[in-house]
């Protein structure tokens, strides 16, 4: 008699990113959050953390979809937190 045995493994990847922001700089919060948690980051730095493209990320600010603050300076940090679901149906949050 030959049994076969099969064995199955499940892998489960974590990832995190740390967004670093100069020390003379106070992290930029949110305030349209409910709970104003949120921290801004620029949008290049927001799309590596989330995968999309920058592009995409300045199309949902024109349509006005994500949260952002226009700075003195020109710059327009996104806030994570207001990011659309993901593919999978979850929701990007900032931890």
């Amino acid at each position: 008699m030959d049994h076969k045995h099969t064995k199955k493994a499940a892998i489960e990847i974590h990832q995190l990113y740390v967004v670093r922001q100069q020390r003379s700089a106070a992290p930029a919060a949110c305030h349209r959050c409910p709970t104003a948690t949120a921290s801004l980051v620029a949008p290049d730095e927001a799309a590596i953390v989330t995968g999309m493209s920058t592009r995409t990320i300045y199309r949902w600010v024109e349509a006005g979809s994500i949260h952002f603050q226009e700075t003195a300076d020109g710059s327009l940090p996104v806030c994570l937190n207001s990011f659309p679901p993901t593919e999978d149906g979850s929701p990007f949050k900032e931890e």
